[in-house]
């Protein structure tokens, strides 16, 4: 069980990660006076942290014992992200937001981020 919850952790991590990289390369070029706490070593941090996790992730395999629950929250994971898109390209939604008009968002600016 334990080795199960660390996988679904890594893989959240890694999405948050990821979305670091591009969210933080939008706002750097959209609202830059919008960021306010700057990482250290952006983005060479993030990608060593993704490369990370993905050692840990190929070790895990490895082991006989971690293998399956790696590959079930593999999948899990797999098909969450799978039902978020196909939910949103039925619904008419961009992938991202936009924060533009037709976002129906009122507390956002242009380049789509909180003005909080």
């Amino acid at each position: 069980m334990l080795n199960s919850v660390g996988a679904v952790l890594l893989f959240v991590w890694a999405l948050i990660a990821a979305s670091q990289l591009r969210l933080r390369a939008r706002l750097e070029r959209e609202a830059p006076e919008a960021l306010t706490l700057r990482m250290w070593c952006f983005p060479y941090l993030t990608w060593l942290t993704l490369a990370g996790l993905l050692g840990v992730l190929v070790l895990m395999l490895t082991d006989e014992g971690a293998r399956p629950q790696v590959l079930w929250s593999a999948g899990a994971t797999a098909l969450v992200l799978l039902v978020a898109v196909v939910r949103q390209r039925r619904e008419g939604q961009p992938l991202a937001p936009t924060g533009g008009p037709e976002s129906g968002s009122t507390d956002r600016t242009e380049s789509g981020f909180t003005d909080r």
